[in-house]
This record gives structure tokens, sequence and C-alpha cells, in this order.
């Protein structure tokens, strides 16, 4: 069949024809020679430049027939009967397997020119010299004709396709360019006026290079007498969300212009779809960027936030937010520079309200029962709220892996940004450029500090910003003392922290940052005990300080599973006796709890991990 269309698709002019033909051997023995020959050709009048034969499939030709494979060609140069050869013999090789079924050869003509429409091409068997038909041999004594049902014949059909890219632009500096409109659906159209309505030719989805291909389809329009008058209707909407211009209204499309009384054939075409339009396409872009980030992260589908997220981008008088009551985000599309608006091109807003879908959908880190009417990420209201907030503030963050979190505004020209690394906020363009101060250790009730302790765990950067509260412009002095971010975790354990079920809370996942310590603690425990403590203690807490790693002393080889073991009796000994290294954590060896590690000690991990004896000391 050519290019693998069924017989009723018929043929398209304008392009290359491939026809593709299987064998099928099923006489129960390798045979160990073969020969067929092919003609391709048109019984009333159809013209092509040429001809061109290979092979196809697992089957590696010039093994299995080592002695020789040939392809040879017979006036091929689409003016008769093109006729294409193949043949080969084994020496040492399998020759071609019983049982083998698979396709074989192909024959690539073309291309047809649209004069040809409505004539036909065919394929068929033809002769190999020098005996004049098909033979296949098992052995040098025995041969078989291969079965043949052809000629199969298609008709060069009045029919056009349109193949291509799709693109938006981008607006946001630096990188100010078209981005592939990715996962989008597109639909092409014949308009048509009274009495007939326009109609629905084809659709496809978009790849992630925006590239699209729809057709062959009839080119004949509903008179009968011209071509198709074609446009496109391409939607904001991919696998993660679908963009509204109201709540449950009307979707975001972008129309283009129309080709009228098109001619038959395949057209390569890139569509750019100008920035007065792009606005939603860049906000479907972006949610679909922190649906796959997640869906990496946890593929598990009872971890999956849902697919197709209703969008409202629409000019209003609000701030961007997540209605969880009715599972919808809200984007302004609004020009005011006064309220720092439009929001559209701003992919860290997006982000962090895609990332309330994500806490309300899944149920964690969404207690909204003393949720303020409004917020900011420097003021202190509870750790609910600013568990609900600061994850959003590290999801946006970690989805781009940038810890500056940017609100354009002023035509690009101005910005406000959010530092999650270290807490600094402020405002930077050509009306002013300034830092408004810190929330690094603000405490647990302030969303800015969750999001940096979020950070801290997952970020490659060591840091120590320790007392970072004080209030300056431009430059914020930070008293470094040693203790600071060390742990660089990724997002897994996070992740799991959050959601695993064998980590809730009191039946819950954790709906603050205490609760989420608690969480990351539960065995097994996540480990980094140090580390973890270290990033409470910069960002304002120094309850978890130390280098305890569980409720009870005994984990001298500071494993980071907490398991207390014959491995830290081990330990122990050779540090006692043998001149082993120094416990990494002197309260964990120290098991008594009497400030020396000695033979005491020795006693008590010795009975509790052979004889049962009493649990070690609490830690610390």
């Amino acid at each position: 069949m050519p290019d693998g269309k069924s017989v009723p698709d018929g043929l398209p002019p304008g392009e290359q024809l491939t026809f593709h033909v299987g064998l099928n051997n099923s006489t129960g023995e390798n045979m160990k020679g073969i020969t067929n020959g092919f003609r391709v050709y048109s019984p009333n009048g159809a013209t092509w430049n040429t001809t061109v034969g290979d092979t196809l499939s697992s089957l590696v030709w010039g093994d299995a027939f080592d002695l020789t494979f040939n392809i040879n060609y017979f006036s091929v140069n689409g003016a008769g009967a093109d006729t294409v050869a193949f043949g080969g013999s084994k020496l040492f090789g399998n020759g071609l397997p019983t049982g083998f079924v698979d396709t074989a050869y192909s024959l690539r003509i073309g291309p047809v020119n649209s004069s040809h429409l409505g004539k036909t091409i065919c394929i068929d068997s033809s002769f190999f010299p020098p005996v004049g038909y098909w033979v296949w041999a098992p052995t040098g004594t025995s041969t078989i004709i291969p079965d043949w049902y052809g000629p199969y014949c298609f008709t060069v059909t009045d029919q056009i396709t349109f193949r291509g890219n799709l693109y938006y632009w981008d607006p946001v500096p630096p990188d100010t360019s078209l981005k592939p409109m990715r996962g989008v659906r597109i639909e092409m159209w014949d308009n048509d006026s009274w009495p007939f309505s326009d109609q629905l030719l084809g659709t496809d989805t978009a790849d992630d290079n925006g590239g699209f291909h729809i057709g062959p389809v009839s080119n004949s329009d509903d008179y009968g007498l011209y071509g198709q008058d074609v446009f496109f209707r391409i939607y904001a909407q991919n696998e993660a969300a679908y963009l509204t211009v109201a709540y449950n209204g009307d979707r975001h499309l972008w129309q283009t212009a129309e080709g009228s009384d098109l001619e038959a054939g395949i057209y390569d075409t890139t569509m750019a779809c100008p920035l007065s339009e792009s606005g939603a396409f860049f906000v479907a872009d972006a949610i679909l960027d922190g649906y796959r980030m997640w869906i990496e992260f946890r593929p598990d589908p009872a971890d999956n936030p849902g697919d197709s997220l209703q969008v409202v981008l629409q000019p209003s008088n609000s701030v961007a937010f997540y209605d969880p009551t009715n599972d919808y985000i809200y984007i302004n599309s609004a020009d005011s520079v006064a309220q720092r608006w439009p929001d559209t091109y701003d992919r860290g807003i997006i982000l962090h309200e895609y990332g309330h879908k994500i806490e309300f959908s899944l149920g964690f880190m969404d207690d909204t029962t003393d949720y303020p009417s409004a917020h900011n990420i420097y003021d202190r209201c509870n750790q609910e709220t600013a568990a609900i907030e600061g994850f959003a503030w590290w999801f946006s963050c970690q989805v781009r892996n940038d810890p500056v979190w940017i609100d354009f505004f002023n035509n690009y020209r101005d910005t406000g940004w959010i530092n999650i690394e270290n807490g600094e906020y402020g405002l930077a363009g050509v009306t002013d450029s300034f830092t408004s101060g810190s929330m690094n250790a603000l405490g647990m009730d302030n969303e800015g500090t969750v999001a940096g302790i979020l950070w801290d765990i997952y970020d490659g950067a060591d840091d120590d910003y320790s007392d970072s509260t004080d209030w300056g412009t431009l430059n914020i002095g930070h008293g470094p003392d040693g203790i600071g971010d060390s742990l660089a975790d990724g997002a897994t354990h996070i992740l799991a922290a959050l959601l695993d079920d064998d980590r809730k809370i009191d039946g819950h996942h954790p709906d603050n940052i205490e609760e989420f310590w608690d969480a990351w603690f539960t065995e097994p425990a996540l480990g980094h005990p140090v580390a973890m403590g270290d990033i409470w203690y910069e960002h304002g807490d120094s309850t978890h300080l130390g280098c305890c790693m569980g409720d009870i002393r005994g984990n001298v080889n500071y494993d980071p599973y907490d398991h207390i073991d014959i491995a830290d009796l081990v330990y122990l000994t050779d540090y006692m006796f043998d001149g082993g290294p120094v416990p990494p954590c002197f309260e964990e060896a120290d098991i008594d709890a009497c400030q020396a590690i000695d033979i005491a000690d020795l006693v008590v991990l010795v009975d509790y991990v052979f004889s049962g004896g009493d649990a070690p000391w609490p830690c610390p």
C-alpha cells in the first residue's frame, strides 16, 4: 500500500509516493535464494520522475543473503512501466527464514503533479530475468513460485494536505522569540457561504515542536466547482489546561486568514500567532511545564493533579488566584501599571497559581481555616497560610529552576522580584530599583520563610544568611555564623514527605511546615537531620538545631535512616579500643547521657542490641 494508506484514501498529488511490499514465508523452509520483480505504471497516462527501490524490515539483507543481494532497475523514468527487481542468494547466511512476515521492500515514485488528477497508478508483479517469473529456492533442486494478489491500483485524487509548525510570541526579555505551541488543538475548516455551513475538514494535536499534519482531505467544496477555502482555528489548550474568556465561557482560539479556492496538493506552512493573540498560548504553555514537571516527579496516577484545568484569561480588577471550589485559575490580562498587570506573561505568577491547584487537588498544605482576605510574602499570619503560599512560591521557582521570582509590568520595563534563596525582595527597572527587605528568617508563619526552607532542601547552593531580619535599601547585611544550608536533596523527598500515605500526620498530609518536618522524619526517616535542623535555624527556628538524628541515642555510625544495630556497636568498639574514627555526633555515642563516651555506653548498647534491654537515653 502507498505510505501505509488504505485504498479509499487515494493518492494526493504533489508528493512522493512510497509503496510498501511485505513478504510472508509460510513454507516451513528457509529460502536460500529469492527473486521478486515489481512494476509501477499508469494505465491512463500519469507520469513521474523516477522510481527508487529499497529494503526494509529487521532482516539484515546483506547478512541473510551474503553471497549476493541486488536491486536492479529497468526503465525507471516514470514514463512507462517502471520495473524494479529484488534478488539474493546465501552462502553462509540464513536466507529468508521460515515464518518471516514483515514489510520487506519499498518502491518510491514521484512526485506526481496535480495535472494527473483522476488518473490511476498501479503496482503489479513483474518478470525477473532470465526465466521471466518469480522464484524462491529452499534447495538447489526445488523451487517455489510465491503468490501475488495484485495488481493494486490507486487514483490520484483531488486532495489537499497541510503540514508544518505552530508558534506563539513570547515577549518576555531577554529571550523574546517565537516558541512552539506544544500540544495545542488545531482544526482545518472550509469557509462556506449560504446555504452551506463551514465544514470541519480535519484536526490534529501539535507535537512538542508545534508540528502538525492534517490531510489528505478532499479539495472539492460544496459547489463541486472550486477548491476548498481553508482557514484554521488553533485553541489555547493542551494536556494540562485550556483557556477560556470567562468562567465556563468560550475557549480562547486564534483563527487564521483564509486561503481561497486552493489547488490540490501539499502545503508546508509555518503559522506564527501575532503577539496580540499569543497570551493565552503562553499561559497554556507555562502550565504545561508545571504539569509535566509534576508528573515526572510523581508519575503514579493517584498523584496526578488532573488534566485539562480551566484557566480564565480576561481583563478585570482582580489579582491572579486559584479557586479550589470551582477548580480554575484566574489570570488578569488588563493593562495597569499601578497594579502590575497584566499577568498574562508572568510565568512565575502562572506557575504559583498552578502550585495551588496541585495542593488542593492532592490534599496537602490546603488548610484554609484561618486564611486571610489579603496577604503578602513578607506578612506573618499563621503556619497553614504560610504553608499554602510557601509551597506555591517554591513550586513556581522549582519548575523554572530559578530562586528569583519576577512579576513584569510597565511593558517589561519594571519588575517586582522575590529571591527565595536569601529572602530578599524589591523592585527593579526604569521607574525605581531598591531592595525592600528580607523575610529569610521571619519564622514558620511567614510564606517567604517556608518557600526558603523548601528551596534550601531542594537546591545545590550552600548559603549562610543567618539573622537576615533587618530592613534596608539595596544592600542588606547578613550575619553568617557557620550554620546554614548544606543540603541539595532535590524534589523527590520533599514530595514524599508531602504525599506518601505512610507519612501522614494524624491521618492527613502535612498542612504546615512543622507537620512537614514530622512527616520527613516518620520512619523510615528521609535523613539529613543535622542539615535539616540547620535549614530551620537559618530561617528563624532553632528548635531542631543539633546533631541528634532521632528521639533516642545510639546511632553511633550516623546511619541516615537512624537504624540502631550491630554496625553501631562495631563503630563504638573500634573508636574506644582500636583507634577507629570519632563518632560523627557526640550525643548519639554518649548513650547514657553522662557527657562522656565510655564503657558504660558500650554496656547499654550491647544490652539494647542483644538482650532486649532498656532503650538508650533520649537525644539530646
